[in-house]
């Protein structure tokens, strides 16, 4: 990889972690605006890449919250999926390693994958209500979007 992309991928990496973790700052449902705010900001990210963008909206309490996906076509087997996920709330502070990096790094694989070919389809997605007190429960967005898949017979080949 040239230099030069290894400096953009590092910009872009740090870009994001700050967005979200300083700009936003905490991201749950007690602070719904900014769990909002990230998920206007990753929807933006995803389409300015070229990608359409899919909600998985579910309700927690009173609250609507999301799944945000980003799908990659595949060419050769396009009904095989490989899942590529992070999840963007964060628990207790501003989440920058939890899990801002984590959705820092989705950003930019789904940027870096833009205009490359995909054997299978490839499905970026960023998880809500990962962290407590969703963590373990049916209302994880990982749960959410696993229980769907399995309920569609969606033929995921990788996570």
């Amino acid at each position: 990889m040239h230099p030069s992309t290894m400096l953009n991928i590092t910009d872009n990496l740090k870009r994001h972690v700050y967005k979200l973790s300083h700009e936003i700052g905490k991201r749950d449902i007690a602070n719904y605006e900014n769990l909002e705010k990230s998920k206007i900001y990753i929807c933006e990210q995803f389409e300015s890449y070229g990608y359409k963008v899919r909600l998985e909206n579910y309700v927690i309490g009173d609250r609507e919250v999301s799944n945000i996906i980003a799908l990659k076509e595949g060419m050769k087997c396009p009904s095989d999926i490989v899942v590529v996920g992070a999840h963007y709330d964060s628990y207790d502070g501003p989440g920058a390693d939890d899990n801002a990096s984590g959705v820092a790094g989705l950003l930019e694989l789904a940027r870096l994958f833009k205009d490359q070919t995909a054997d299978c389809a490839i499905k970026f997605i960023a998880f809500d209500s990962e962290e407590k007190p969703h963590f373990a429960t049916e209302s994880m967005g990982s749960r959410v979007y696993a229980k769907g898949a399995k309920g569609s017979n969606k033929n995921i080949t990788a996570v």
